[in-house]
């Protein structure tokens, strides 16, 4: 018998009958104190879970951990349109990291090409390629499983390398609102992940400085620059991943720092990814960011106004 099925004052001596069992049970001081540090530490589980929970989490719905090594190119052995499909394709794992399908059954190879909206030639090298990368392991019964170095669901785990949530929700809505010959343009998004703040979800040099006054934001030309781009192509990245939307909000905001997009410093919006516990203050942070970009906006557009009269 479960140790909390006790539903009222016991006594030493006392007898309770045990449904699951039918018998009758007897009543210790053992067994009292064992019953007393459980409901001890379930209430306690309770109020630390309670005060830990986020109601900004709402919002955001389940998600998975993305496991990276910081400012390191993601998956590098993966091209763009393949760290997309890879990044949704983990949003289906369950928590022991095997593929389902939407319908919640195991999920097979033959379904990807549904799943990905893409043609089975592209499954097959898509698949060969994260099995020669042990990102995917196939089982002999068709099952496949996703590498939990790389992704898992369930408690923080920690580890040798840094994690991101990846908002299933978010990501899944994101991949279908893509046109098909566009989604490789998402993965600049996920490629920035290893250069994320895990406060502030901006990107910087140094993600887990653990001194705010010592973080060093790096610019979307050195984003550019990083992920083989170009720096003089920023502008060019720029209105690329600024036409993104979840929801009708950006899914980047350009901080500037003055009126040359190359040095503007890059927010990514919480509702996709996030690293930090304090999603209710990444929310506010990008809202007030957001509200900066409108105004600096504005504030372009009288000044275009003003030059053309």
């Amino acid at each position: 018998m479960r140790t909390d099925d006790f539903s009222l004052i016991l006594e030493d001596g006392d007898h309770v009958y045990d449904e699951k069992n039918g018998e009758l049970v007897s009543i210790t001081y053992d067994t009292l104190l064992l019953t007393e540090i459980e409901l001890r530490r379930k209430k306690k589980q309770k109020y630390f879970a309670d005060k830990m929970r986020n109601p900004a989490f709402d919002d955001y719905g389940t998600f998975l951990w993305l496991c990276f090594n910081p400012i390191e190119d993601l998956f590098p052995d993966l091209n763009g349109t393949e760290v997309t499909m890879l990044i949704m394709l983990s949003t289906f794992i369950d928590y022991s990291n095997l593929l389902l399908t939407p319908n919640n059954k195991r999920m097979h190879q033959s379904d990807l090409v549904a799943l990905l909206q893409t043609s089975k030639a592209t499954i097959s090298r898509f698949v060969n390629k994260l099995k020669r990368n042990n990102i995917i392991d196939v089982k002999s019964n068709g099952d496949m499983y996703l590498n939990t170095d790389s992704f898992y669901r369930g408690e923080y785990r920690q580890r040798k390398t840094k994690t991101t949530r990846v908002y299933i929700n978010t990501c899944r809505k994101l991949y279908y609102a893509s046109e098909k010959g566009q989604r490789n343009k998402l993965s600049f998004i996920f490629r920035m992940i290893p250069w994320m703040d895990y406060r502030h979800n901006i990107l910087v040099a140094n993600p887990y400085e653990k001194d705010e006054e010592n973080v060093q934001p790096i610019s979307l030309g050195d984003f550019a620059e990083f992920i083989g781009y170009g720096r003089t192509n920023a502008s060019s990245l720029w209105r690329t991943i600024s036409k993104i939307k979840i929801d009708g909000e950006p899914v980047v905001l350009a901080v500037m720092r003055n009126l040359n997009m190359t040095d503007a410093t890059v927010m990514v919006n919480p509702k996709l990814l996030c690293g930090s516990r304090d999603v209710g203050t990444m929310r506010i942070l990008f809202r007030d960011a957001k509200k900066k970009g409108d105004e600096h906006k504005a504030y372009l557009n009288m000044m275009k106004y003003t030059k053309r009269n």
